[in-house]
């Protein structure tokens, strides 16, 4: 978010983690780009005020202009409207940020954050996935004179 219109990162996320087969994350995601296009369509009423809550104690930034035109045309955001209602009646998807367990201090933080909202312990971030390396997955490449550090199965998955 920032130089990627932020309508665009949602959706593009979510789409992914469609892609991926990890529903929850797709929901949350194209949910957030759902808001942001509903935003827009009406910047001057309360649809322009965004929900951070799903968002609370993330990386995720909530902070951002939210772009004059969609990424998609009406017809594809509606597909994907429908996509997240289909979501959203299914009581097997969990509608909410897959989590992880902080290796400092045990609390349970989303996934992805680099640093833990609970005790601010920061984490490298894998050269290939961006997420968060922990100590057990831990793997370092030295390249061209600088350390590439990665999770293991990450890195196992880019290099073969």
């Amino acid at each position: 978010v920032g130089i990627i219109p932020a309508d665009r990162a949602f959706y593009e996320a979510g789409q992914a983690w469609r892609e991926a087969g990890k529903l929850g994350m797709a929901f949350v995601m194209l949910n957030r780009f759902l808001d942001l296009c509903d935003a827009m369509d009406e910047p001057d009423s309360s649809a322009a005020v965004i929900e951070n809550a799903d968002f609370s104690e993330t990386d995720v930034p909530f902070d951002f202009h939210i772009p004059q035109r969609p990424y998609l045309n009406a017809e594809e955001r509606e597909d994907v409207r429908n996509f997240v209602l289909e979501l959203s009646m299914d009581q097997a998807v969990d509608q909410s940020l897959s989590k992880r367990t902080c290796d400092h201090c045990g609390t349970s933080t989303y996934e992805a954050n680099l640093t833990c909202h609970n005790c601010s312990q920061k984490s490298d971030p894998c050269s290939v996935s961006g997420y968060p390396v922990m100590a057990h997955e831990r793997v370092v490449n030295k390249s061209n004179g600088f350390d590439v550090v990665a999770m293991r199965d990450s890195w196992n998955q880019w290099i073969n």
